[in-house]
């Protein structure tokens, strides 16, 4: 039999609009044609039955009561999830990680505005005639955040990292560093979850990034790492690899963001974390790299790093 049709209600959900990708991309095998189904839109989904379609080649999705239909289900659970589940894709973690997040929109009422949920609804509202533009606007948001789960996972496999012990400045407490020669967008992420407290990054031009961690409490972040006296120590070496001997002040070349006197390095403080970036792979590319030597930027690490807000509030997570 030839799977031709999707169906589902009108104003789907993020969650049934990953239940049909999932079903588009990764169903042909089980459901042939299902790739190239195109997708019904319901405005009364009472009036589906799922067994009825299915044996005419349409899928239900969220409706009719049919294996992708978690109304009434005694387990939470979702339409994306039992879709993910039926076509054996319970070991891709790409996938997992999408399926987590959709359940967790699915149960909370606390998705932000600026997430897709939250857009997907707002799209209906504004476009309350036309459910086809809203899918066709979503769908391939959700191959490129699939892509991107891909290409994380595939570095989370492949990256492998070397944590170093060393202690906080002004501090009983110990921390973690990592370091990594790669062009991977995604290493610092990777080495952060893999346990370093301070991921220092050096690409293939010559341009080094340095990213702290931060503590998650009451669905906040607070940054375990302070990075001011780490700022102050490569930015002067910098102005003297350069040749400039200024002598500026120290408090001053802690500041935030780009200081004109050593324009290669940027610093951002923040609540929920830090990075100090001699460029960067998206939108500073054309940074002039360091003169300072890795050696010397690691060393300023371990001498400069000093405890966040997360450290003296006692959530030192992973330290132990």
């Amino acid at each position: 039999m030839k799977y031709d049709t999707i169906v589902t209600h009108r104003n789907f959900h993020h969650d049934e609009a990953w239940a049909i990708f999932l079903l588009k991309k990764y169903g042909e095998e089980k459901y042939p044609g299902i790739s190239q189904a195109k997708v019904r839109l319901v405005g009364n989904p009472q009036g589906v039955n799922a067994l009825e379609l299915i044996a005419r080649g349409e899928i239900c999705v969220g409706v009719g009561g049919g294996k992708y239909d978690e109304h009434g289900m005694s387990e939470a659970t979702c339409a994306a999830e039992m879709v993910a589940n039926d076509l054996g894709l319970k070991n891709n973690r790409a996938v997992g990680r999408i399926i987590e997040y959709v359940r967790r929109c699915d149960r909370d009422a606390g998705v932000r505005p600026q997430e897709l949920p939250s857009l997907i609804k707002q799209w209906h509202r504004r476009h309350p005639g036309d459910p086809e533009l809203v899918l066709e606007r979503t769908l391939p948001i959700l191959e490129d955040w699939l892509e991107s789960n891909l290409e994380f996972q595939k570095s989370f496999e492949t990256i492998t990292i070397q944590r170093q012990r060393f202690p906080l400045t002004n501090s009983t407490a110990k921390a973690t560093y990592a370091v990594l020669e790669t062009d991977d967008p995604n290493a610092a992420a990777v080495a952060r979850i893999k346990g370093a407290h301070v991921v220092v990054v050096k690409n293939s031009r010559g341009q080094v990034q340095i990213f702290t961690s931060s503590a998650k409490a009451d669905h906040r972040s607070t940054p375990l790492i302070d990075l001011r006296i780490v700022a102050q120590k490569i930015r002067s070496a910098e102005l003297t690899a350069r040749g400039n001997t200024t002598g500026l002040p120290g408090l001053y070349l802690r500041n935030s963001g780009k200081l004109p006197e050593v324009p290669q390095w940027y610093y951002l403080a923040s609540d929920t974390g830090q990075m100090l970036l001699n460029g960067s792979d998206q939108a500073a590319q054309e940074v002039e790299p360091t003169k300072v030597s890795l050696d010397q930027i690691v060393q300023a690490v371990i001498s400069g790093a000093r405890p966040g807000k997360a450290w003296t509030e006692g959530l030192q997570e992973g330290a132990k």
